[in-house]
């Protein structure tokens, strides 16, 4: 995610959104040690909510992917540039794609 966002939008991005999937770990992280990841694994219930809400999730992006239609390359030299995102955009791009990752919500549960 933050190449992408270095590559598309610039190395200021890129390093906003880097700085955003850190701090999606420190979620996960602070949710482990307030015991939530404990309270979680023991209740089968719970677990098993949190892995189909996570196949949910990744079901409804597989969808989306293949709904999207491919992008167009434009290799003019007078083509635009992708537009910039601020750096609380940059930012919340990469918190929300850590925050909402299920393999990242299940290892630190597990």
């Amino acid at each position: 995610m933050a190449v992408r966002e270095s590559v598309t939008r610039g190395r200021r991005a890129g390093n906003w959104t880097a700085l955003g999937i850190g701090c999606g770990i420190f979620l996960h992280v602070g949710y482990s040690l307030l015991g939530i990841g404990l309270i979680v694994s023991q209740s089968i219930v719970l677990f098993n909510l949190f892995k189909w809400l996570a196949a949910g999730y990744l079901f409804y992006l597989g969808w989306r992917a293949l709904q999207a239609r491919p992008m167009k390359l434009d290799l003019q030299a007078d083509a635009p540039a992708p537009a910039r995102h601020s750096a609380w955009r940059a930012f919340v791009v990469g918190f929300v794609t850590n925050g909402l990752n299920p393999k990242a919500t299940l290892f630190f549960l597990s």
